[in-house]
């Protein structure tokens, strides 16, 4: 009940109480693109509405220049909430009413960046509907190129010798990447913001002890947990919503898709052994 009077309060405050901070970011990476030629041209006060993500996001947004903000970031905020509530219900369908808790607080750290008009939400859908699908590492590929740290859900796949899979996905992301080598960055762009956690040191270690646990788990039935989890413990800036990040893991066909290797495995040593 309590998570979902919070949820209620965050749609709430999406509707009531936005500032599109996040949605100003894209929009202005956009018009600098047009009149600068470099979507990365502001930096913003002290950073903080710098543009950091690849250049193909800011081009989507050159088509929308002249569309006035209000009617633009309303569709936007709708566009959120409707990918937000289609993981929801994909969340209980796929795994009962045990799984209503997750989809409430899901839900919540979701709902809680849509009054910035944040892309997290949008970011979470590809993975959780895309990852466990034949178009995976392509979905796993974009997301990267938004926010570096989803690359690491190719560890179930290279754990599990499926190295075309992995190999697609660091292609797209890298591709993706490739023309932000045409531009000139500001120092902020380039900032990872480890300045969050006490130390760079502990960061790093954390970040570097969650991929090998990640890696050694690869080859059991919790390899997309392990990686999800490696996904949140490696990103510096981590804030309440980057815990969404764990819900690809558990997305359709998860559970078949992560054993079945395992499985396939355990098979052929019963048909050895006898």
């Amino acid at each position: 009940m309590l998570l979902a009077l919070l949820l209620l309060m965050r749609i709430g405050q999406a509707f009531t109480n936005w500032d599109g901070a996040d949605f100003e970011v894209y929009r202005r990476a956009a018009a600098s693109w047009v009149s600068s030629g470099n979507p990365y041209a502001y930096a913003g006060d002290s950073g903080l509405a710098t543009y950091r993500y690849a250049p193909w996001f800011a081009a989507l947004w050159i088509p929308f220049g002249g569309v006035p903000r209000e009617p633009l970031l309303i569709g936007w905020v709708i566009v959120l909430l409707g990918m937000t509530a289609a993981i929801m219900v994909s969340l209980v369908r796929q795994h009962g009413p045990v799984a209503i808790p997750l989809a409430l607080l899901g839900g919540c750290l979701l709902v809680s960046t849509t009054a910035g008009g944040n892309i997290q939400a949008l970011l979470v859908g590809a993975l959780y509907f895309g990852i466990h699908r034949r178009s995976g590492p392509f979905w796993v590929g974009v997301a990267a190129s938004i926010k570096i740290f989803p690359i690491l859900y190719v560890i179930p796949w290279l754990r599990q010798g499926e190295w075309r899979k992995a190999a697609m996905a660091v292609g797209v992301m890298a591709a993706l990447y490739a023309p932000l080598l045409l531009f000139r960055l500001p120092p902020a762009a380039l900032d990872p913001g480890a300045e969050y956690w006490p130390s760079t040191w502990l960061w790093a270690g954390v970040a570097v002890a969650a991929v090998v646990a990640a890696v050694v788990v690869a080859r059991t039935r919790y390899a997309w947990l392990a990686a999800g989890a490696a996904t949140i413990l490696t990103i510096p800036r981590l804030l309440a919503v980057d815990y969404s990040m764990i819900l690809p893991a558990v997305g359709p066909s998860a559970d078949r898709v992560g054993s079945d290797r395992v499985l396939v495995g355990r098979h052929v040593e019963r048909v050895d052994g006898a």
